[in-house]
């Protein structure tokens, strides 16, 4: 009996993972199937559920075709956001996207608080020349790398620092050429409008003495006017680096903008990571998760709500398993409704998730799989990076491209970087690189090891975060870091339990101490003050007298008496008596 009990908790502990993962299968079989009952002929779907759900199962995708209004979304009121994610969907479904393509280039603009600097570095004194639309400009490069210049025309101006070259946003794609007399590296950096933090771009050149370098900067953002949309811009790179176009000049408004509190509602570190693959956004996207009562997602405080926010974050790590990923699956598993959506049967939230953590069922018969064809699936900028080109061949993440090459992380010396140890922090760019350790990181500017300093949040008992919890109230008082905000825990009520209790203790306290003459103040009391009242008088109904005892009387009982102690002259005869018997 005991043999066979043993047999079958060895079987179930062999057996518990496959059992797992067929419920798993069988729960994401269970969404497709309400997914779809829900749908029906996706006529009665908002424009924003057709889309999503082309993306999980490929249906609605005809009525979005044809919605199109010249290749924009929703048809009588476009925006870039929906016409992004509508191009996600039709070339999921292998569709043409060139008219929308055509329309969101019309909706690009260049972004107005964004400042950029050319740098140039060499490493002893050097005279260099700066040439661009016609004219040719000296500029010196002195021993503490510092520059001189007299002026270098209407488009290049020194910083205050003298360290770079301020460029003219109205000289944004104007081509400069560059030569020195020492071998030297041209790098560009840019820098959100009023804020300390230098972003380094991941282009930068590098030539001999005598030989001529070109260099021009873009910035982009998607908007109307001259006001940039965030939320636009995120969904309009991603849709647009997955059709493997160029996506370089949108890539610095978005690094800069994304640590503002407002735009941290998007989740811009999911877009980032799977537009660059920078171990930097991910470990920030795994720590925006959030612990409630062991249940693990992510939820920003906007309107999408939790199932959104964690499908969106599942996207950019679809194909991998970093640490946190199982615990937000569990939370979805365990949340699913009886029928198999989600969120109460929410259409738009089933979608996404189904397509996030499953991938699409759209099945593309007429192109081949990249992994099996012996190509790499990358993001279109990793691609670029990689020197390879985009073979149309279909990868298991429809965001990515199929590229002839595959990426290759390079060593920080090789990247113009240096490596900061424990303890530094990188004052520029933080980048992957293949000789920096645990705990070390390759930085494309300066390691600077950070004085602590209390911010007045902190003085004041606060938290720096970039948002406040529920059970916070944010506080006017400053943070080290502009992008976050002061809160407090909301103690006001718990507090005035507190100073209750602690009267009632000290009440208690003296009651205690002085309880004798509290008796006899109460005693008074009800007697009213009356002579003799103020000692009690006995309760209940009156007993008669006791009858008078005859008085007690004690004997002394007598002392036991000592035995008598024997003289030592009695015990040395009795010793001579036993010693003469013994002989």
């Amino acid at each position: 009996m005991k043999k066979s009990v043993l047999f079958v908790i060895v079987l179930a502990l062999f057996l518990f993972p496959v059992i797992a993962a067929q419920v798993n299968d069988t729960q994401i079989n269970s969404g497709f199937a309400c997914l779809n009952n829900k749908v029906g002929d996706c006529t009665a779907l908002s424009i924003n559920e057709q889309i999503f759900t082309s993306l999980a199962n490929g249906k609605c995708t005809s009525l979005i075709a044809g919605s199109s209004n010249n290749g924009c979304w929703p048809s009588g009121s476009c925006d870039v956001k929906t016409t992004a994610q509508a191009v996600l969907a039709l070339h999921n479904s292998g569709l043409s996207t060139s008219a929308s393509e055509s329309w969101l280039a019309s909706k690009q603009i260049t972004t107005p608080d964004i400042n950029w600097y050319m740098q140039i570095n060499t490493n002893t004194n050097s005279s260099c020349s700066v040439s661009y639309s016609g004219g040719s400009y000296p500029v010196g490069i002195n021993a503490d790398k510092t520059l001189n210049s007299n002026g270098a025309g209407s488009c290049l101006t020194l910083s205050p620092n003298n360290n770079w070259l301020s460029i003219s946003s109205t000289c944004y794609g104007t081509q400069f050429t560059i030569s020195c007399n020492q071998p030297f590296a041209i790098t560009n950096l840019y820098q959100r409008q009023n804020f300390p933090t230098i972003y380094v771009s991941s282009s930068s050149s590098s030539a001999s003495s005598g030989v001529k370098v070109t260099d021009s900067v873009n910035s982009s953002c998607f908007g109307s006017g001259s006001t940039c949309d965030y939320e636009a811009t995120l969904w309009a790179a991603l849709a647009l680096d997955s059709l493997g176009r160029n996506i370089d000049s949108f890539l610095p408004y978005l690094t800069a903008e994304a640590s503002d509190t407002l735009n941290q509602q998007f989740l811009p570190y999911s877009f980032l990571y799977s537009l660059t693959s920078s171990s930097d956004y991910l470990n920030t996207l795994l720590s925006q998760q959030k612990t409630v009562d062991t249940n693990n997602y992510w939820d920003q405080g906007s309107s999408s709500g939790p199932y959104y926010d964690t499908a969106l974050a599942l996207l950019s790590i679809q194909s991998q398993n970093p640490p946190g990923k199982s615990n937000a699956l569990d939370w979805l598993m365990s949340t699913q409704d009886s029928d198999g959506c989600w969120n109460s049967g929410n259409i738009l939230d089933t979608a996404f998730v189904l397509y996030s953590i499953s991938g699409s069922t759209v099945q593309h018969t007429s192109s081949a799989d990249c992994i099996s064809a012996g190509d790499y699936c990358l993001s279109g900028v990793n691609c670029k990076q990689a020197g390879g080109t985009n073979l149309g061949y279909t990868c298991s993440n429809s965001l990515n491209v199929c590229c002839s090459k595959n990426i290759v992380v390079p060593s920080c010396s090789s990247q113009s970087g240096q490596i900061c140890v424990s303890g530094q922090t990188c004052q520029g760019t933080p980048t992957s690189s293949n000789d920096a350790t645990s705990g070390q990181t390759c930085c494309i500017g300066t390691c600077i090891t950070p004085v602590l300093t209390a911010s007045n949040c902190e003085l004041a008992s606060g938290l720096c975060q970039s948002s406040c919890n529920n059970g916070q109230q944010q506080t006017s008082d400053a943070c080290a870091l502009a992008s976050e905000v002061c809160c407090k825990s909301q103690q006001g009520s718990s507090t005035l339990w507190i100073w209750i209790l602690a009267v009632l203790i000290v009440l208690t306290l003296i009651g205690i101490v002085s309880r004798k003459k509290l008796g006899v103040l109460w005693f008074r009391v009800k007697s009213k003050f009356k002579k003799g009242g103020s000692r009690p008088q006995p309760s209940g109904y009156p007993r008669p007298p006791f009858p008078p005892r005859p008085p007690m009387t004690f004997q002394r009982r007598p002392m036991p008496q000592q035995p008598q102690r024997q003289k030592p002259s009695e015990i040395n005869d009795v010793l001579k008596k036993l010693k003469e018997i013994g002989k």
